[in-house]
């Protein structure tokens, strides 16, 4: 049985998914929405909600916009694990994992 767990362990089979290193620094966060979102959502726009509406939305939805959305273009550098981060820093709210991706929890 041990050689087994060894055996798959040594595979890669038993062991914890490798997951995108996430952006566990407030200040960065705060650097991106600041140097990054602020441009554009600093007041009720017709493209650009103000980032008071945008952080009433789920973490979720704000993360589908910065990764699939029309926020997308506009962020390529970032990883889908930073915009996970930053929906979470704006929304106040966790996000759960995804098979690919782990929790993302607020930052304090």
């Amino acid at each position: 049985m041990k050689l087994a767990a060894a055996t798959l362990v040594s595979l890669g089979l038993l062991a914890a998914p490798a997951f995108a290193d996430p952006i566990r620094d407030i200040a960065a966060v705060e650097a991106i929405v600041r140097d990054r979102c602020q441009m554009c959502h600093m007041e009720e726009e017709d493209a650009a909600p103000a980032l008071g509406t945008v952080k009433k939305l789920e973490p979720s939805i704000i993360a589908e916009m910065l990764i699939n959305g029309s926020m997308a273009a506009l962020t390529p550098d970032l990883t889908a694990q930073m915009k996970r981060e930053i929906a979470v820093y704006l929304s106040g709210k966790p996000l759960p994992a995804t098979t690919d991706l782990p929790e993302v929890t607020p930052l304090h």
